[in-house]
């Protein structure tokens, strides 16, 4: 039996992030390619197939490690197990942003006390040579201030920040994103 075989090979046009390289992907697939939109289609499935496989990482043994609960009932592991994930889709989420649109301003995914919180944590750990303007930071530069506050290098070399120092830093700026809301709502600042 002869299966035919197509091959979807695909480049990243323009600049990519800074230190990136640009994505090539080489895609063999037994779909029938005639019109654009079966290339598309192909290159969608890929991307979403790409991006629950990165969550699953994240969610299993990445920032999460959801197979390490030591919870013995079944309502329990369950409830963990969707704020894990819940936690997973959102570094993923980051990560994603930091490489489609680190332009972008970073209220795009924070709200305004997590902001608060993230600049308020970086003035006080930024190096004394680092100077945090006062408007809203770009999605990349909020990324990059969490992965530090998380124990990322932030050198060239480091590569990107990973899902497990982006927890890190998300869990160090929310408790003070909550204190600033708890303290806001009751007049307090």
């Amino acid at each position: 039996m002869h299966v035919p075989l197509n091959v979807v090979d695909v480049k990243e046009v323009g600049t990519p992030p800074r230190g990136e390289k640009a994505l090539h992907w080489r895609l063999l697939t037994n779909h029938g390619i005639v019109t654009r939109e079966d290339v598309d289609g192909i290159l969608h499935g890929y991307v979403q197939r790409w991006k629950i496989e990165e969550l699953h990482r994240v969610w299993k043994s990445g920032a999460c490690c959801v197979e390490q609960s030591q919870l013995r009932s079944a309502e329990r592991v369950i409830k963990w197990a969707i704020l894990a994930v819940v936690t997973a889709a959102r570094i993923e989420r980051l990560r994603m942003l930091a490489r489609a649109k680190p332009d972008a301003p970073a209220s795009l995914e924070f709200n305004d006390y997590e902001l608060r919180a993230l600049v308020l944590m970086k003035r006080k750990y930024a190096k004394k040579t680092e100077s945090i303007p006062d408007d809203i930071p770009t999605i990349a530069d909020a990324i990059r201030w969490i992965a530090q506050l998380g124990g990322h290098a932030g050198h060239a070399s480091s590569g990107r920040p990973g899902s497990v120092t982006l927890r890190r830093g998300l869990e160090f700026i929310t408790p003070v994103a909550i204190a600033l809301e708890l303290l806001e709502n009751e007049n307090k600042l």
